[in-house]
């Protein structure tokens, strides 16, 4: 409970903060037990083209992101219980574990879109470590983690990431960024 109205508090702030859509913003993990920062989503818009690229904090890399910009936020798909439904997102990637970094272009038209208009994003990143299970850096699992006598990828720390922002609601701790469209640059 403590840690969701640390995130709550933090998200209101950043918020408040990032009043159009150009700029970079934290992408944040729950940490199982302790929220910290993932990495970073950034943005841009030229008139007509939104990018999003979301980078990893080392030692994390992507293993998959998922991107939807919305006008209402009514539109976002969602769950039955008000979870947001990452499989329905419009942008999604996946990745090998080496991949720090990726940038998706919105090709969604901002037809109807005014300068100063309300848009929200949502960034969702699946992140991995390998690190702790790869202790000697040679590309190997060699450390036994989770402790059932395999080397292998379920050796890996995976976490879940969100961009920094108003909680969905639901039952999960999914975000979204509330943000304006910024005149278009000549």
């Amino acid at each position: 409970m403590k840690k969701l109205m640390v995130l709550a508090v933090a998200a209101l702030l950043v918020g408040l903060m990032v009043p159009a859509m150009c700029g970079a913003v934290d992408l944040i993990s729950d940490g199982r037990d302790t929220a910290f920062k993932a990495g970073e989503v950034t943005f841009s818009f030229d008139g007509a083209n939104f990018t999003v690229t979301v980078s990893a904090a080392a030692p994390w890399c992507l293993k998959d992101v998922h991107i939807d910009v919305q006008k209402n936020l009514a539109d976002f798909p969602t769950l039955k219980k008000g979870n947001p439904n990452l499989k329905a997102f419009a942008y999604k990637q996946d990745f090998d574990f080496e991949v720090s970094a990726c940038t998706s272009s919105v090709s969604q038209s901002f037809t109807g879109f005014n300068a100063g208009d309300p848009v929200y994003v949502a960034v969702h990143a699946a992140i991995v470590n390998k690190t702790i299970a790869d202790s000697n850096a040679d590309g190997e699992v060699d450390v036994d983690v989770n402790g059932d006598g395999l080397l292998d990828a379920n050796d890996y720390t995976y976490e879940s990431a969100w961009i920094s922002g108003t909680p969905f609601g639901g039952k999960n701790w999914g975000m979204y960024l509330t943000t304006t469209v910024p005149a278009p640059t000549p």
